[in-house]
């Protein structure tokens, strides 16, 4: 079977247990943190957001805080991003994996930790 995975032709494919390993939040941090910010707006709101995400209803969750919460859109946008900002994470963590012979990174994360690291690699190797 390794025959068939010939450097290059190779694709990582991640999703949020990538980042994890760099110190990112999974969702239900992610979206506690996100419920702490609608709670200085909407407290009604951060309850229902901690309820959904309590019972794995991470979409419902999301689409409270992103199309219910009554906030400035500026500010719901700053803490949308704010965990994910590259000083909040490890990409060193991630040089192992990104070390294997891929030819490209795939993601679901709304992050760049996979990128950081794999763009790291590539300049190590000149």
């Amino acid at each position: 079977m390794c025959e068939l995975a010939a450097p290059g032709d190779l694709v990582l494919f991640a999703g949020a247990g990538a980042s994890l390993r760099a110190g990112l939040p999974g969702w239900e941090a992610y979206l506690a943190f996100l419920a702490t910010k609608a709670d200085l707006y909407e407290p009604d709101v951060a309850s229902l957001m901690k309820t959904r995400a309590s019972q794995g209803q991470f979409l419902q969750a999301a689409t409270l805080f992103k199309r219910t919460l009554m906030a400035p859109p500026g500010d719901k946008l700053k803490f949308l991003s704010e965990p994910f900002q590259q000083d909040r994470y490890e990409r060193e963590a991630l040089l192992p994996l990104t070390s294997l012979p891929f030819s490209a990174i795939v993601t679901t994360n709304f992050d760049t930790s996979l990128f950081d690291a794999w763009s790291t690699i590539r300049a190590q190797r000149g």
